[in-house]
C-alpha cells in the first residue's frame, strides 16, 4: 500500500491516495425478456443500452485492483460502492462518514479550490484506466458474449 500512495504521490502531488475508483458499464446481450430471477429491465443502463455496470479500482500506474461486475446497468454508481467490502474497510480504517466522501466547490485562488483541482486530475486516473480497458478490449463496447480474466489485463501494465 506505501508503494501506490507513493505512485499517487509522485505523479499528481497528493498525499495519502491508496486507489482511484469508478464505475463503467460493459455491453451484453440482453437476457431473456421472461427470465424472473434477472429482469431484462434491470439491465437496460440511463443511455439505453444493456450493460452491466462495472466498479474498477486502479492504481496510479493503471494497474487493476479491484472489480465488482455484480450489478445490471440501471444500478446507480454510488448505491455498488454502498455494497463494496472496500468502501465499508476504507470507513473502518479511516473512521470517515458518509459525509465525508463529499467534495464542494471552492473560491478560485484558495486552498480548498486548489485540493479539487488535484483532486480530479488524480481522479481521472481511473477514467484513464477504464479508457485503456475497453481501448484494448474494443469487444468490451459491443453487445458479444464474453468471459475474460483481469489478471490478463494487468500483466501489460507491470
Amino acid at each position: 500500500m506505501k508503494r501506490v500512495r507513493q505512485g499517487f504521490f509522485n505523479q499528481y502531488g497528493f498525499p495519502g491516495i491508496v486507489e482511484c475508483i469508478d464505475c463503467t458499464h460493459v455491453a451484453i446481450v440482453p437476457p431473456p425478456s421472461n427470465d424472473e430471477e434477472h429482469p431484462e429491465h434491470l439491465y437496460v443502463n440511463r443511455k439505453s443500452y444493456h450493460s452491466i455496470n462495472v466498479q474498477l479500482i486502479c492504481d496510479a500506474q493503471l494497474r487493476i485492483m479491484n472489480v465488482n461486475a455484480r450489478f445490471p446497468g440501471s444500478t446507480n454508481d454510488s448505491y455498488i460502492w454502498n455494497q463494496t467490502v472496500v468502501q465499508a474497510l476504507l470507513r473502518n480504517i479511516h473512521g470517515r462518514r458518509e459525509r465525508d466522501y463529499f467534495l464542494l466547490d471552492a473560491v478560485d485562488g484558495t486552498p480548498e479550490a486548489h485540493y479539487n483541482v488535484v483532486h480530479k486530475s488524480t481522479r481521472a486516473t481511473v477514467e484513464r484506466c477504464n479508457g485503456v480497458l475497453k481501448a484494448r478490449f474494443r469487444c468490451l463496447l459491443k453487445h458479444r458474449v464474453l468471459q475474460f480474466c483481469i489478471t490478463v489485463l494487468n500483466s501489460p501494465a507491470k
